[in-house]
């Protein structure tokens, strides 16, 4: 839901909050294509200062928000989702530490209520020094994700994907009597967008597709093999159900 979460197009989207100008000073760039505030004066209260992006439409529910940061002394950064009208009071309110390494930090934001114009406001009022921030990203949780998703019957009969829903990854195991060779495993979102790939070795595998987030995924296996100067493929599908 972040229009430029990474600070490729530098920091256009984001803009500044800042409660007193006469007490706060700061200047900011991109390094590395991490976003840097560099905090030079500031009142030591969390929502005196901070970035955000605005205009975002949020409907009740989960959502999940994660970033990398970092700080050059740990400090305790303020996150909400506000009103961007007037009155401009916080909907949703976090508080987390930033520490000096670099680390991916995840947390859940349970909104109340729709509503079309919010901003995500990240407050750092209370850091010194520089403060860096990349790979923001806000994503809506699915409200009520299946207990299980049903395979089809020929298609289990060729390989069986486990657990389902997964948690992140999960194994593969094809039939026992399946002859392996150049066997090819993809994973595809439910628009038929390839999100990953790669090849079998065994006729069991724990297959680890990587942060892709949770959602519906395909599962598509490819295997060809040659007996006798025979050719036989199997190119089934299955869905499964990925959660965090």
């Amino acid at each position: 839901m972040i229009t430029n979460g990474t600070f490729d197009n530098n920091r256009n989207s984001w803009n500044f909050y800042v409660c007193n100008s006469s007490l706060i000073s700061w200047s900011t760039s991109v390094i590395g294509g991490m976003f840097v505030n560099n905090i030079t004066k500031t009142t030591g209260t969390d929502w005196h200062f901070g970035f955000q992006e605005s205009g975002l439409s949020m409907k009740k529910g989960k959502y999940k928000l994660t970033f990398d940061a970092y700080a050059g002394q740990q400090k305790t950064l303020l996150i909400t989702v506000s009103k961007n009208y007037s009155d401009w009071g916080e909907i949703v309110r976090k508080n987390l530490v930033i520490g000096t390494m670099k680390k991916s930090y995840e947390l859940f934001l349970d909104m109340p209520r729709d509503d079309e114009n919010v901003r995500l406001y990240f407050g750092t009022g209370q850091f010194t020094g520089k403060f860096y921030i990349d790979n923001i990203s806000l994503l809506k949780m699915a409200e009520n994700p299946p207990t299980q998703i049903k395979e089809n019957v020929e298609n289990a009969s060729r390989f069986k994907v486990y657990p389902n829903p997964a948690n992140g990854t999960f194994t593969i195991q094809l039939s026992n009597n399946t002859v392996i060779k150049d066997a090819i495993l993809q994973l595809y979102s439910i628009s038929g967008r390839e999100m990953y790939k790669t090849f079998l070795a065994n006729t069991k595998t724990e297959i680890n597709p990587g942060n892709i987030g949770p959602g519906l995924y395909v599962v598509k296996v490819n295997s060809g093999y040659n007996n006798f100067g025979c050719s036989s493929y199997i190119n089934t599908s299955l869905k499964t159900m990925l959660n965090n």
